[in-house]
């Protein structure tokens, strides 16, 4: 787990790439501090500073169960899909972004677009791995009790798409930091492309003459997550001797980098109008699953997957399914200790 902390005597700021929380409470990270102070009562309670967020931007952080937040998020960057809106107005298709992101979610429609434009010498995805790369990047693995998401029906209609998506060749079969799939872009060749919000820098750095001719939408087939894997977050030590102090500093911190979403209107080389739109409406969607203690095994095994497949591995539904067996019986018993665990809690506090 790759991270960088900084500890104060009031604070604990993680830059995180793959959390380690687990119902509100850190695991590994801070264990020298004794825990960390629950925001959601008083005299933390902030109705306003909690309403002023996104559901999708803090669901992950609170332990509803238990009423309690003790992690407080200050930036994600959201994924989004960037095209070219000239090239589908061109063609036919949706060019505006609220209209794309409702048709996007449609996989009919999607794949009647994909097939319609290669046909015409353009490409809608840099790769079909992308896909699998923002379920696992924007989302986490394992629900409140315990259970793997990896080959639920909604992870699962993705892998599907992104296998038949391999098979019908619809994708560049470039990852977007490959010079090629740069190169495609700048040759009005790979029109389409989904990443998180950083990426707009290296886009507009990639293509600088393609000014006012890219828009931002919302990912396809209800696709929506954020970039957990470069991330901020903040928390309050139980330890420390000033505390309300360190929550003025915690929600001043994280109002400006909200800001960051909140502010945006208008940037000259997209042609949105307003962005925040954009930006808001994948922020405020709940991600699958919370952050759990399994994170960094099942991380690690879905990144070994992913680079097989990108060397070459057939990219198929039985491997697929093979993959996610192997997972469940890697996580079976540490998954019937915690059972146990919460069972024996509950039994002794009631």
């Amino acid at each position: 787990m790759n991270r960088v902390e900084v500890k104060k005597d009031n604070l604990c700021l993680n830059r995180i790439e793959e959390k380690c929380i687990n119902c509100g409470m850190c695991l590994k990270t801070c264990q020298s501090i004794n825990g960390f102070e629950n925001v959601l009562e008083e005299p933390y309670y902030d109705p306003i500073f909690l309403e002023d967020r996104p559901e999708g931007l803090l669901h992950p952080y609170i332990n509803s169960e238990k009423d309690e937040m003790t992690i407080v998020p200050l930036i994600q960057h959201p994924f989004v899909a960037y095209y070219r809106a000239d090239i589908l107005e061109e063609h036919g298709y949706p060019s505006d972004p609220d209209e794309l992101g409702v048709y996007m979610n449609d996989v009919n429609n999607w794949f009647t677009m994909a097939r319609d434009l290669k046909d015409k010498g353009y490409y809608l995805l840099d790769t079909e791995l992308s896909l699998l790369d923002i379920l696992i990047r924007g989302n986490y693995y394992i629900d409140e009790t315990h259970q793997y998401l990896g080959d639920s029906k909604e992870w699962m209609d993705i892998q599907k798409a992104a296998i038949k998506i391999r098979e019908e060749q619809l994708s560049l079969n470039r990852t977007i930091w490959d010079m090629e799939a740069q190169e495609a872009i700048r040759e009005d060749k790979l029109i389409m492309f989904l990443g998180p919000s950083y990426m707009e820098s290296h886009l507009q750095s990639w293509a600088p003459d393609q000014a006012g001719k890219w828009a931002i939408t919302t990912l396809p087939f209800e696709l929506a997550g954020m970039d957990n894997q470069v991330s901020l977050s903040i928390a309050i030590s139980s330890q420390s001797e000033e505390k309300l102090l360190a929550w003025e500093f915690v929600k001043q911190m994280s109002n400006d980098m909200l800001g960051m979403y909140k502010g945006i209107r208008k940037d000259n080389y997209f042609k949105n109008e307003n962005l925040q739109r954009v930006y808001w409406a994948v922020l405020s969607k709940p991600p699958f699953g919370k952050p759990h203690m399994f994170d960094e095994e099942i991380q690690m095994l879905w990144d070994l997957m992913l680079k097989n497949f990108h060397w070459g591995k057939p990219f198929t539904i039985e491997e697929m399914e093979s993959f996610h067996r192997d997972i469940k019986d890697k996580i079976l018993y540490e998954q019937q200790l915690l059972q146990k665990f919460e069972h024996s809690q509950k039994y002794m506090e009631n």
